[in-house]
């Protein structure tokens, strides 16, 4: 890396990479293993019907919205561990883990969802599948993750607070 140079589009200059070393790489990997985990979490649990409900929403094309559906029909897995794996089993719910397209998929769901509840929000900001809501008061923001809880059950998938 040559001094004096952004690295890349968070215009962080090299130096201060070189100053924090492999702290800030260990911090960073960790960061992004526990979106890893969460989004894996998360894509568990959409719902396939609200799936293509928020992909038609989305203005997706019908024949793009068969071809996900196509994809998704009988979708069969097995679960492996250290004494061997499962018998073949149905996957009804959640996103393929994996799948290139599954990010794609998840932040159509999220941008939908959030187009229903954000309008009561001043201000929102959404990375992923984490959700920071800011408000005047405790009470309001309060109210704001209420909505945000209800619109997510309500698909099938839950509010988790850290």
């Amino acid at each position: 890396m040559k001094s004096g140079k952004a690295v890349g589009p968070d215009d962080i200059p090299v130096e201060v990479w070189k100053c924090l070393g492999e702290a800030a790489v260990e911090f960073l990997t960790s960061l992004f293993n526990r979106v890893l985990e969460n989004l894996e979490k998360a894509y568990d649990r959409v719902p396939r019907e609200e799936l293509w409900y928020c992909m038609r929403k989305s203005g997706v094309a019908e024949k793009y919205v068969r071809v996900v559906q196509d994809m998704y029909e009988r979708s069969r897995t097995v679960v492996r561990c250290a004494v061997g794996q499962t018998e073949e089993f149905n996957v009804e719910v959640g996103l393929h883990q994996g799948s290139a397209l599954s990010p794609f998929l998840f932040a159509i769901v999220m941008d939908q969802l959030s187009e229903e509840v954000r309008q009561e929000s001043p201000w929102t900001m959404m990375f992923a599948d984490d959700i920071v809501i800011c408000s005047e008061s405790r009470e309001q923001v309060e109210e704001n993750l209420e909505r945000w809880r209800f619109a997510l059950e309500r698909r099938g998938m839950k509010v988790s607070r850290r």
